[in-house]
């Protein structure tokens, strides 16, 4: 669906109508393989002992360790990783499709999320980065009832069978859309090329941090507890990584507005 809304970004607000929407098709694979690689090479990071040991705890081979890193469907993925390295391999092919690199980056960065809203459904239906318990008054999306009994291949934890937790595959879900649907609407109206791209990341990193401290699966997820003010803060591989994200985010939205002060950068679609 992501790829699909891609092409028609790149039809409505490209520089060429007419050959651009395969150019943006082509790149859109490049940055799905960034997305699965990258996002499988930072769930690696975090979960080491998950591919240098087997299952019984014998410590894996060099082959096998890569072997099992490749093994996608074995395990999970984590999105900044692909995030990170999407852009970096999307930035990298932006020169041979002879694209305008920010501006293209916010068209793939609305598809992008798109793509990521509907694949957290997928999150939901599997019991993956599921929330903590909570008040069981609360209704439904803000919270759901775990299954009982659980699948015997749920990723919902087994205390949490029966329990009432935070709904938060359901908050990512609707946080990807949205942004997706601000950067629709920022994307004909923006007044320098990097601005929807950058606003996105800006908001993502304040959002997903927000989130991460309703979720309930610690153990699936790096984290460091540090002292800070008397008092023990639980910084998640997310969090870490949205401390960064967001001030880079904010300088490059300055930078690239005083880069581009006449909108020349936007799309000439777009420009009045």
């Amino acid at each position: 669906m992501g790829s699909l809304y891609l092409e028609r970004l790149a039809r409505k607000f490209g520089d060429d109508p007419v050959n651009d929407p395969a150019k943006y098709s082509n790149l859109g694979l490049w940055v799905l393989l960034g997305v699965v690689l990258g996002g499988r090479l930072l769930y690696a990071a975090v979960h080491p002992d998950e591919f240098t040991n087997d299952p019984e705890g014998n410590p894996r081979s060099g082959i096998g360790v890569i072997g099992q890193v490749l093994s996608v469907w074995n395990g999970g993925l984590v999105f900044y990783g692909g995030f990170i390295l999407a852009c970096l391999i999307g930035m990298w092919k932006l020169g041979a499709y002879k694209l305008r690199r920010w501006h293209a980056a916010d068209i793939v960065m609305i598809a992008g999320f798109l793509g990521l809203g509907i694949g957290r459904i997928g999150c939901l239906l599997v019991g993956d980065d599921h929330g903590r318990p909570c008040a069981e008054s609360l209704p439904f999306p803000i919270a759901l009832r775990v299954p009982s009994p659980l699948h015997p291949k749920s990723l919902f934890d087994r205390e949490y069978e029966g329990s009432v937790i935070y709904a938060t595959q359901i908050w990512m879900m609707v946080n990807a859309l949205a942004l997706a649907g601000l950067g629709r609407w920022i994307l004909g109206r923006k007044h320098f090329a990097g601005q929807v791209t950058f606003t996105i990341s800006a908001i993502y990193a304040v959002t997903r941090g927000f989130i991460e401290y309703f979720r309930g699966d610690d153990a699936a997820r790096g984290y460091t507890d540090v002292e800070m003010w008397g008092s023990t803060v639980r910084l998640y591989t997310s969090v870490k990584i949205g401390l960064v994200m967001l001030p880079l985010s904010l300088v490059m939205l300055w930078v690239l507005k005083r880069k581009d002060k006449t909108g020349s950068g936007a799309s000439p679609q777009s420009v009045t």
